[in-house]
């Protein structure tokens, strides 16, 4: 039976006001106006593709994904040009246990491997950087435009996973740390990965905390383009945002949007995405360019935690 407990997938919200959902793995691809069928027609297209040969079946059973912002100098053949990027990097293990760190860019499809987070990370910028050697800007303009939302989805066939809930972990003075804004809790160490397993002990210690806070579905990660009414001007920026699937009597989508420091909520996909950018563009309302850049220099790290009881007396 083909079994992986997390695989990945681009999503792409196409069509405007009437959206629909391109949901993408390797070579499958699947289309619908529902964000989660989209998905599930998506597993039954890598299961046929797999069956069928076309590839094969990835080594890495996915753990969960890191998403951010990844800065790069393009090394364009009209000059160099900032740029950044949006990365995922999954902490994945492989058939014999080993533990590995899988990014990549959805942007252009680019990706690599390495034993830690942050040199998956830098790696990746490096090979970003090196893909745009001598192209022109109009090269990657084609390319920039693309906004797609990253998620997981499984092909079942083992038991279910570990209750999560949604941490971001930020760099401060050297170190990181892990919070769980949901919860007020937070914990700090040398690496992004400590930090998190260090808060994920504090919630081992009493998983009763994380009630009404667990997501319910897969996470789902991203960029969202807002047109901002500035003092001086107007601006189209773009900001990375998490949708937790959660369930609190109702079940409902809780966006984030770190860099803003802005919340949002809606019973829909569709609402999130929509109130976030609203909420986003009444943070900023005349706001200076200069306050705009220094928020969007933040670069968080979008995640899961886990949360289950420890086995400690």
């Amino acid at each position: 039976m083909l079994t992986r407990a997390r695989l990945d997938a681009i999503v792409y919200r196409v069509g405007g006001s009437n959206p629909c959902y391109v949901s993408e793995h390797d070579c499958s691809r699947a289309k619908d106006k529902d964000f989660y069928h989209s998905l599930t027609l998506l597993k039954s297209q890598v299961r046929s593709d797999l069956s069928s040969g076309f590839y094969s079946l990835s080594r890495f059973d996915y753990v969960r994904p890191f998403v951010t912002c990844i800065d790069t100098v393009l090394p364009l053949r009209d000059g160099s040009l900032k740029q950044s990027f949006l990365g995922c990097a999954y902490e994945a293990m492989d058939d014999h246990g080993r533990r590995q760190f899988v990014s990549m860019c959805p942007t252009n499809y680019l990706s690599n491997e390495a034993d830690t987070l942050l040199d998956s990370f830098k790696t990746l910028g490096e090979i970003i950087e090196a893909r745009y050697l001598d192209e022109r800007v109009n090269d990657l303009i084609r390319e920039l435009p693309r906004a797609p939302l990253i998620t997981t989805f499984d092909l079942g066939g083992k038991k279910q996973r570990t209750p999560e809930l949604s941490v971001i972990i930020e760099p401060t003075n050297g170190s990181f740390r892990a919070v769980s804004q949901e919860l007020s809790l937070s914990a700090t160490a040398g690496s992004p990965c400590e930090a998190l397993n260090k808060l994920e002990k504090v919630l081992a210690d009493d998983p009763s905390v994380a009630r009404g806070h667990i997501l319910r579905s897969e996470p789902i990660f991203g960029p969202v383009d807002v047109q901002l009414t500035l003092k001086n001007s107007f601006s189209l920026k773009r900001f990375l945002i998490s949708l937790s699937p959660c369930q609190n009597g109702t079940r409902y989508y809780r966006a984030h949007a770190p860099q803003a420091g802005v919340y949002a909520k809606s019973t829909t996909i569709e609402g999130a995405l929509q109130n976030i950018k609203d909420a986003i563009s009444l943070k900023f309302h005349e706001a200076t360019q200069a306050e705009v850049d220094r928020a969007l220099k933040a670069r968080p790290i979008l995640t899961t935690a886990r949360v289950s009881p420890s086995n400690n007396n």
